[in-house]
């Protein structure tokens, strides 16, 4: 079994979303996860990282194993300071968008991933998404 430490990065620029979203692999081989769990982690991981840059001006993402009684997987938060989520439900419909993009950002990562949380105030927003193996 191949044990990797908690991963915290700082995401300001599109550099730091590439590099913390090629590092979900190693996390998914770690939990022994599919190729196509893998493939949705990774996607999980883009989608956060890229929030973070493009409504919050940056934030952190951090990488974790996550084990629960027998059963292992990968841990992703997204946390930044910015101005939050003025109606999370609305944010989560699908085609719903504040940027112009397609709006399924949020519901993809809700879609794909295991488990799901999110929380936002006029003082950040956080993201949990994990993908069990």
């Amino acid at each position: 079994m191949i044990h990797l430490p908690d991963y915290l990065r700082p995401v300001t620029t599109q550099v730091d979303v590439e590099a913390v979203c090629r590092l979900t692999l190693d996390y998914a081989r770690a939990c022994d996860l599919s190729d196509l769990a893998a493939a949705e982690l990774r996607l999980i991981c883009s989608e956060l990282a890229t929030n973070l840059l493009d409504h919050a001006g940056g934030g952190t993402l951090s990488l974790a194993i996550a084990a629960e009684r027998d059963r292992r997987g990968v841990r992703i938060e997204a946390v930044d300071a910015g101005p939050g989520i003025v109606d999370v439900d609305l944010a989560m419909t699908e085609g719903y968008s504040t940027s112009g993009g397609l709006g399924q950002g949020l519901p993809l990562v809700r879609r794909l991933a295991s488990t799901f949380e999110i929380a936002s105030t006029p003082q950040g927003t956080r993201v949990v998404a994990t993908k069990w193996a």
